[in-house]
């Protein structure tokens, strides 16, 4: 049974909560996405009165084990899936992650908790996934293109450009060489385009799709599909 005397959700990675406890001077665990933990130990006190447990995503939170007993989870995330858990959210980490280690030793949760998610409508992941955006045109007039080795070809690079991985001439050589890709040179060309680019740029910087989006104007949903999607492709060569 797991010895958990406080759990927290943050909006930011593991790196950088890892990073951040390194800085503390305190020892911690991080816990990646195949549930491989790796310790990270500091010569500060003799015994920590708790241990931090850094995981990657609510899901881990069910899956992982570790023989530490008095952990302190801080669990990453995005302020929308974190809200409909009953973590504690912090949501200026930077700032109370200190705070936050001494309030869980001082006010920990009675032995019995476990983590516990309302789960959202299978219809509002489908509403959210098909809500208008600028992504969502771009990929309409994709799949509109034939033969399949254009389609995939054309996606790619747009996602590759959407990324940063790709230049400016280059996306539009490629959009220049058929008649066919006229209506996605057009949408490359929009300023929400740039927009959106800007975006990536930013969320990358602080992995905060939430905050990200709602400065830009942007859907999470298109951040995070074009991040996720540059990062499957590079992975794949």
């Amino acid at each position: 049974m797991k010895s958990i005397i406080h759990a927290y959700g943050v909006l930011a990675s593991p790196l950088q909560i890892s990073a951040a406890l390194t800085n503390l001077g305190v020892s911690h665990v991080v816990v990646d996405d195949s549930l491989q933990a790796r310790l990270s130990l500091k010569d500060v006190a003799a015994k920590q009165p708790a241990w931090p447990v850094v995981l990657p995503s609510i899901n881990a939170v069910r899956r992982y084990r570790l023989p530490y007993s008095r952990q302190i989870l801080y669990v990453c995330g995005s302020g929308a899936e974190l809200k409909e858990t009953n973590l504690r959210v912090i949501k200026d980490w930077r700032e109370h992650l200190e705070q936050s280690l001494r309030y869980a030793v001082a006010s920990p949760f009675s032995p019995d908790w476990v983590l516990s998610v309302d789960e959202q409508p299978i219809e509002d992941y489908v509403k959210q996934a098909t809500k208008e955006s600028f992504l969502n045109l771009v990929q309409a007039a994709i799949y509109e293109l034939t033969p399949y080795d254009l389609r995939k070809s054309v996606q790619l690079m747009i996602v590759s450009y959407l990324d940063g991985a790709t230049g400016w001439r280059p996306l539009q050589q490629k959009l220049s060489s058929s008649y066919k890709l006229d209506k996605l040179k057009r949408l490359m060309n929009d300023p929400q385009c740039a927009v959106l680019k800007a975006a990536i740029v930013e969320y990358k910087k602080s992995a905060l799709e939430e905050i990200v989006a709602k400065q830009f104007g942007v859907e999470p949903f298109d951040i995070l599909y074009v991040v996720n999607s540059a990062a499957k492709s590079k992975a794949s060569k």
